[in-house]
């Protein structure tokens, strides 16, 4: 890591600025930290925004489908892979867990209105 001189003082369009920037040169992005009161990231809001739906979710739609729709979001859009490995990831993930923990370990798990 680096830290850049002045940086705390960077827009978030100045930080998504650099972070295209970074692609363009073949990295998969960049994390950025903001120190301050509190601390801003980039990946920190994200985070906690999909485990507030994890939370909300989990309940309502099941375990597969609610760690499917977080892990699909956190692939896709924060990772930004391409769709089709988001969806196979974020269905094994999903499923896989569900069968490690359900079917082998047997932890009860929340199935949802729909069975999954």
């Amino acid at each position: 890591g680096f830290a850049v001189k002045g940086g705390n003082r960077y827009s978030r369009s100045q930080l998504d600025v650099l972070v295209d920037q970074a692609k363009q040169m073949g990295l998969a992005g960049l994390i950025w930290v903001r120190p301050g009161a509190p601390p801003l990231s980039s990946v920190k809001a994200l985070s906690e925004a999909a485990l507030a739906f994890l939370a909300l979710a989990f309940e309502r739609l099941g375990y597969r489908l609610s760690v499917f729709a977080t892990v699909l979001f956190l692939v896709g859009a924060v990772e930004r892979r391409p769709p089709l490995a988001a969806l196979v990831y974020a269905a094994g993930i999903s499923w896989g867990s569900f069968f490690l923990f359900n079917g082998l370990l047997k932890v009860p798990l929340p199935r949802g209105p729909f069975g999954l």
